[in-house]
């Protein structure tokens, strides 16, 4: 198969060729089967779910290839294309630190014009902490506010494609950092939205939060990825205490 790697609007790719995987012949199989050759994935959320697709790639190209390496920030957008013999996989990654969704829709409708499958979070920039400093480090717990959540999930139900399967990723548990810490030390006092705190307590009330409107106002099928549950307590998985390693997800 050969696999091309786009970042930030193709300005950057890297192009392999021959690349030899189990997956590849399974891919190929699975096509055969379905009578189907073209498979779209799209990914949108925060940097907590970017590494789903370095995860992607690391399947065909080894765990040693660095799709971020230091410039993980710049990368807004991540395309992985692997085409085989008789079937071709794009999977492509749209930053959305916002909760909305239906906004950034025709980005990802763009490459994806027949998007199997769709995950999203709103992750981590729903919680917030003033930082060791003092100066609060604030994130996007207001647009949990007043039902906005609710209203972007019924209308996104709309706005995605009848046949995409809908995948909504919970946001990570958190391990200790001065950001925690300084979370930690809050009194409801020192600020608004305190049940979203930047701590394990805040991530695991958001969660709560999100699937309960997910639920209610996601008027059609939907899945779950339980990534709380998936990093709670391990905290020898990550570096800074809330990005943990993509392929610890996949045990």
């Amino acid at each position: 198969a050969k696999v091309t790697v786009y970042t930030n609007n193709g300005t950057a790719a890297k192009y392999y060729k021959d690349v030899d995987h189990p997956m590849v012949a399974w891919l190929a199989d699975v096509s055969k089967q379905k009578g189907k050759q073209d498979w779209q994935i799209g990914i949108m959320g925060d940097s907590t779910i970017r590494g789903f697709v370095k995860a992607f790639a690391e399947l065909f190209l080894g765990p040693n290839f660095n799709i971020l390496g230091g410039l993980a920030r710049l990368f807004d957008q991540i395309q992985v294309d692997v085409v085989g013999q008789g079937f071709t996989v794009r999977v492509f990654f749209l930053k959305n630190w916002s909760i909305t969704f239906n906004q950034e829709m025709q980005k990802m409708l763009k490459p994806l014009p027949h998007m199997d499958v769709f995950l999203w979070n709103v992750g981590q920039h729903a919680l917030w902490s003033p930082t060791p400093k003092g100066k609060a480090m604030r994130r996007k717990s207001v647009m949990m506010k007043g039902g906005f959540f609710a209203r972007e999930v019924a209308r996104l139900g709309d706005v995605l494609p009848p046949w995409t399967r809908c995948i909504f990723i919970l946001t990570n548990s958190l391990c200790h950092n001065d950001a925690t810490e300084a979370a930690d030390k809050m009194r409801p006092s020192d600020g608004p939205d305190q049940g979203y705190l930047f701590n394990r307590a805040g991530s695991m009330a958001l969660n709560a939060r999100e699937k309960s409107e997910m639920d209610a106002n996601f008027k059609r099928p939907h899945r779950y990825i339980d990534s709380f549950t998936l990093t709670d307590g391990r905290c020898h998985h990550t570096k800074d205490g809330n990005h943990f390693l993509p392929l610890d997800r996949y045990k």
